[in-house]
């Protein structure tokens, strides 16, 4: 592991220009940086991106992950260097890596940068989303994400417990070629006892539904009116924990008017 990554996951802060130390907030978890660490190898990009930089600790670990001779790693972020949130130190600890010979940094709103880089032809095997975590802007960086990402590239959603994540995540395997490839390993988050009595509920609550959907004419009504946590869609697709790997196993072939119900 890179010294300055493991420096930040030990301490809990980051070092800044003028010799303090700033504690970390925002950043993603030990076993969250090892399930990076794990998918990038299996795929070895030439070009990732990743949207949100915060104090750099995911950038770290995917920079650290790019062995492929030229690889790039593109990070967006319109905050970055904003006062006092984060102040440039997400780039600063780049620098201090290493690594800022392989990032291209576009100080943009990512519902700006995609389009534009999508535009330009730009292509990549891995992204990381952890960005603006309002459902439409987490489903529009996945929109332009997927339409540069190639068949067996992977995504990575972080936050994907949040509802509004989840609900894009949701939407993601049930309408598009895409499967969950991995998740935090088990028992890296532990639930707890209020989410566990939570989705005792919901199990309860989703097999009477389950078995209702199976009447004539009720399938459709009971998805519309309930949704996919009480029909259990999370569990049947495997979405689970805090951060979840997407493959992508196909190209979109949908019709015009194709949905289906999350």
């Amino acid at each position: 592991m890179n010294p300055v990554l493991h420096e930040l996951l030990r301490t809990g802060a980051t070092a800044t220009p003028s010799g303090g130390t700033v504690p970390l907030q925002g950043n993603i978890s030990a076993d969250e940086v090892a399930l990076l660490l794990d998918v990038l190898g299996e795929i070895q990009p030439a070009a990732s991106l990743e949207v949100g930089l915060a104090y750099g600790v995911s950038a770290l670990a995917i920079c650290s992950a790019l062995t492929t001779p030229g690889a790039r790693h593109i990070v967006i972020d319109p905050e970055q260097n904003a006062k006092p949130l984060w102040d440039g130190l997400g780039l600063f600890n780049l620098r201090r890596a290493g690594f800022e010979r392989l990032i291209s940094f576009y100080e943009l709103p990512s519902y700006r940068a995609l389009p534009a880089l999508e535009a330009q032809g730009q292509r990549v095997d891995f992204a990381f989303i952890d960005g603006w975590h309002t459902f439409d802007a987490a489903l529009l960086d996945f929109l332009y994400i997927d339409k540069m990402l190639p068949v067996g590239g992977l995504v990575v959603f972080d936050d994907a417990d949040w509802p509004s994540i989840r609900r894009v995540l949701r939407f993601i395997v049930t309408n598009l070629p895409y499967r969950v490839h991995k998740t935090l390993p088990p028992g890296a988050a532990q639930p707890s006892s209020q989410r566990r009595v939570y989705e005792g509920g919901l199990r309860a609550a989703g097999a009477v539904l389950r078995g209702a959907s199976r009447l004539p004419g009720l399938e459709k009504p009971i998805a519309r009116a309930f949704g996919g946590e009480l029909l259990g869609v999370d569990r049947a697709y495997g979405l689970a924990g805090a951060c979840i790997a997407l493959r992508k196993v196909g190209d979109d072939r949908r019709s015009y008017d194709h949905f289906v119900e999350f």
